[in-house]
């Protein structure tokens, strides 16, 4: 059985060096975190999975343990598709393997006391890196919840050299401890999409030290190239228009179905 555990899980959250922040800084960037971490959720489940090579195909289930960050009152919560388990293509010594996901089951939602909220995995951005999961609001556990929600800033903006904050969470080894680091912003790029250089934690909210959200932390594939594969921050805005569709999406079955409908810009 494999297993996907989040990139960096147990490591600092920061791998940029960043200036000394002074005092008045500092304590700035705990207040944010405070006001912040228990919008980050741990997040567990199976992976469904097909498995394609030389001919022959192979069911396969894959545990997950990650993060992901509660973006709406409702407790829907957004994490980085590729912690979770997504299709896609590997090689294994010289043999090429194709990864179909199907589906993922035993899905939960663990807060910051250890609660366990049932959940499903509603909507998938393959593209983006992204992945919305819905707490099933008929539950026990949903209806005692106490939701504490990171809320995306579409209107953010930050600067090349801007530093940021990082709030992420480690497992329960550690006692699911929220935890924090400082980054900078190393690049921004814009096309053919815009998203920010710095932060390299899948499905981490990053911040600025006023407080703003300003994106999610996600492994990015430029479109036909395999090869760029790269954690960057992808803006609040793109998050929050996928977010919106993911809302009202049904428990997801196939992956190919639950991809967004495109934009306007996509289009």
């Amino acid at each position: 059985m494999k297993t996907w555990t989040s990139v960096l899980l147990m490591a600092c959250v920061a791998a940029v060096p960043v200036a000394a922040l002074d005092k008045e800084q500092t304590a700035q960037a705990r207040k944010v975190f405070e006001a912040n971490k228990n919008a980050v959720v741990f997040l567990t489940g199976v992976t469904q999975m097909e498995l394609a090579a030389a001919g022959q195909t192979v069911e396969r289930e894959g545990n997950f343990q990650t993060i992901g960050t509660v973006i709406d009152p409702s407790g829907m919560v957004v994490a980085a598709l590729s912690t979770i388990g997504a299709s896609g293509e590997q090689t294994v010594g010289a043999q090429r393997v194709l990864i179909k996901v199907k589906r993922h089951d035993q899905v939960k939602i663990v807060l910051e006391d250890g609660t366990e909220v049932p959940a499903d995995v509603v909507l998938k951005d393959p593209d983006l890196d992204l992945a919305f999961i819905m707490p099933r609001k008929e539950s026990d556990e949903y209806k005692a919840a106490t939701w504490t929600v990171a809320a995306m800033d579409a209107s953010a903006e930050v600067r090349i050299l801007d530093t940021v904050l990082i709030v992420a969470r480690v497992g329960r080894s550690f006692n699911l401890e929220s935890i924090a680091g400082l980054s900078e912003i190393s690049g921004v790029v814009t096309k053919p999409r815009k998203f920010y250089l710095g932060p390299t934690r899948p499905g981490a909210p990053v911040f600025t030290l006023g407080g703003q959200a300003i994106g999610i932390t996600v492994m990015y594939k430029a479109p036909g190239d395999d090869s760029s594969r790269a954690v960057v921050v992808l803006p609040a805005e793109d998050v929050l228009k996928i977010a919106e569709q993911a809302k009202s999406a049904k428990p997801a079955e196939e992956e190919e179905e639950t991809s967004p409908a495109p934009t306007d810009e996509e289009e």
